[in-house]
This record gives C-alpha cells, structure tokens and sequence, in this order.
C-alpha cells in the first residue's frame, strides 16, 4: 500500500479538501497499476486537480516503478493550482505542469493523443439548473448541473482528443449519474470501459470507471 501524499495546509473554503471520492480514486490507481504501468506512460494528467493529491499520489507511485513521466494537472480554480503546485513541490514531484484552465481547453491540440493516463474527478452532485449555488471557487469542484453530469459529458471530447492509443483514462461517477448511462455514452463515442472500484460514502455510491478507445468505433 502506497502513503498518501503530504497536503500542504490551504483554505478548505477555497479549495476541494481531500474526501471518500478523492480516497476512492487513489485506491483505483494502486489496484489497476499494472494496467497503468503496461502503459509505459509518458504523459499522465489530471483535470480537476483540487488539493494535488490524486496527481501527486500517481507520480509517488510511478516513481517507485522507476518512471518518470511528464505530470501535468488542470484546474479552473486558480486557488486549486497553486494549491496543486505547493503539494507537487513538498512531494518533491519536479516533472510537472500546473495550468488553470476549464477542462484541457487550449491543450487538446498541442497534446493531441498523447496522454498516457488521464484522471478526472468532476463535480458530480446533482443541481437544479433553475437554482443554482452561489459561484465561488469551491462550487465548481462539486456542482454538477443537471443529472450532476455536465462536465462528465463534455469531458468526452477532451479525453477523445487527449488519449493515446495505449492510454486509459479513470472518471469517479456518481450511481446518481447514470452509470449506464454514462458508460453507454462513452462506448458510442468508441470507449470500451470497465468498473475498477465503487464503494459507499455514506448516502454516495461512488465508481471508479476506467475508459480506454476501442480499436474499431462501437456502432449507434
């Protein structure tokens, strides 16, 4: 079992502090590390990185296999960037990118199927698009639109754009959200996807799904 990172002190009203979604996802990395690491990862990158705890954890536990992949996490809270940027440093992770940005915006042409391993832990509670939560940096990290699945929806574009062949990517789903739905969507759009975690989090059933591109585009 791999240690959790050291997390920096930081303000819990500005930025997601680490919790049973976050926990869940770093369990799901150390139980499908030998998949990861047949990847022979050149690039791995987190969108939504929060506190840097999930990015900092993948490269403490390639480090140990001897890897040294490129780490680049995204977050649109520039609160959550520096924050992710203190939690690589005291980690002593050097071989990483922090950019504040919505999703991957401006990296899915300069990085065009060239990530390895891509993980996304999106803001997933269900809200009502007809009264929705005050806009502060740490709504963004949980507010999850209509069905909670806004961004789990867009996020399709960015990991066809992003994922190399051999690439897999990980997405923490809400049972909430459509877990069917959520997988049959992916699978029109030419993923082939497997659970590799769940687990409950008091009233949450939380999923750790991994998506990878099918050799051929699944039919309509």
């Amino acid at each position: 079992m791999h240690p959790t990172p050291i997390i920096p002190k930081f303000d819990p009203s500005l930025v997601y502090d680490p919790a049973e979604d976050s926990f869940l996802l770093l369990d799901a990395i150390e139980a499908d590390l030998s998949t990861i690491e047949k990847t022979q990862p050149r690039i791995c990158m987190e969108i939504g990185s929060g506190s840097g705890c999930v990015i900092t954890f993948l490269a403490q536990v390639l480090k140990k296999l001897s890897m040294s992949p490129l780490f680049i996490a995204t977050d649109i809270n520039s609160h959550s960037c520096k924050a992710t940027q203190r939690t690589l440093a005291h980690n002593r992770i050097s071989h990483s990118a922090v950019i504040n940005t919505t999703l991957a915006q401006s990296l899915e042409h300069s990085l065009y199927s060239s990530v390895d391993v891509l993980l996304f832990n999106p803001p997933y509670v269900p809200t009502d698009t007809d009264c929705e939560p005050e806009k502060t940096p740490l709504s963004a990290a949980w507010a999850g639109g209509d069905r909670g699945t806004e961004n789990i929806d867009k996020v399709i574009k960015t990991a066809t754009a992003l994922l190399s062949k051999r690439g897999v990517f990980y997405l923490v789903v809400l049972e909430q959200n459509g877990l069917d739905r959520v997988r049959a969507m992916y699978r029109k759009e030419g993923f082939e996807s497997e659970t590799i975690l769940s687990r409950r989090a008091g009233s949450e059933s939380l999923h750790v799904v991994r998506f990878r591109k099918q050799k051929t585009k699944a039919p309509l």
